[in-house]
């Protein structure tokens, strides 16, 4: 009886019918969505369909863009970054060996570090090491972190309990890491707490700040309810409806979201650059790309 009643309220929603002119949009994440000159697809690459990425990375000053797979602690398989060139074919790619962030352009770890963003080299580098027997005097230490820290372009912070095995000299001392990239060159100076961590926020807000250039909101332009999440009187499934407009030309598509009381929680994040020639949605819970672009005549 219980099943039979949420049934008949589930299809009995009191709203008004779906406006005819939505009834021609299609459901993006399960065919190909096309306008006169563009087209919607999932994005292909060597990646398996369960992989999961993080938001795009876009060098400074570059033509392409870098996608990050199984980019969070949960995602299970191999990890990659993957680089697309400006006309989002994938050209490159690279294991991510637990790098622990991105500082203009170089991926970072602690112990070393890649150029590959900037210049393709897939090699890993090793930091040049000024005091690497962390033996130098406090005095001669600070000296060295301040003309630094001035000098540096950008800064990375690497606390002494994920640098050394707990028996170790280093590790019983609480000798940390700081690393900064001064000329083109990363340089690591090793000292008892070193005061980085402010500054290394602001290199990462940095970072973030930039990547917020290229991230886009596309709002729904209408919602049709089809049932309600569970027991939450609240919380609804509905068909989000969205126009995407691009050079006098509309991608017409919906996707199923929940709605949480405000039609304002209803939009897509999408990702672009004036410097490549395609737009990038990532799917919900980072489940892969699509991929926004020009329809190839020539197929």
């Amino acid at each position: 009886m219980n099943i039979f009643y949420v049934y008949l309220f589930r299809n009995n929603i009191d709203q008004p019918q779906l406006p005819v002119k939505y009834k021609s949009y299609k459901e993006f994440r399960k065919t190909t969505v096309k306008s006169l000159n563009y087209e919607i697809i999932k994005l292909r690459g060597s990646w398996d369909d369960k992989d999961y990425f993080g938001e795009p990375i876009f060098v400074e000053n570059s033509d392409f863009v870098v996608l990050h797979s199984n980019a969070w602690p949960s995602a299970n398989g191999d990890s990659f970054y993957y680089k697309l060139d400006k006309n989002g074919k994938l050209v490159d790619s690279i294991p991510d060996i637990n790098y622990s962030g991105i500082r203009d352009g170089y991926l970072i770890a602690e112990n070393e570090y890649s150029s590959w963003m900037i210049d393709g080299d897939t090699l890993k580098h090793k930091y040049t090491d000024l005091n690497s027997d962390a033996g130098w005097q406090p005095e001669r230490i600070k000296t060295e972190f301040d003309k630094l820290r001035n000098k540096a372009v950008s800064t990375a912070y690497f606390n002494y309990d994920r640098l050394w095995k707990y028996d170790s000299e280093n590790y019983e001392n609480k000798i940390d890491k700081a690393v900064f990239l001064v000329e083109g060159k990363w340089y690591a100076l090793y000292g008892e707490d070193l005061d980085l961590p402010d500054y290394t926020t602001l290199s990462k807000e940095k970072e973030k700040s930039y990547q917020t250039k290229y991230t886009h909101l596309l709002q729904a332009d209408h919602f049709h309810k089809t049932a309600l999440k569970g027991r939450d009187m609240w919380v609804w499934k509905v068909n989000a409806y969205f126009n995407f407009i691009k050079e006098k030309d509309t991608l017409k598509f919906f996707q199923e979201m929940d709605l949480n009381g405000e039609h304002g929680d209803l939009f897509l994040t999408y990702y672009s650059s004036e410097k490549i020639n395609f737009s990038l949605i990532l799917a919900e819970y980072g489940e892969g790309y699509y991929i926004i672009k020009a329809i190839n005549r020539q197929q």
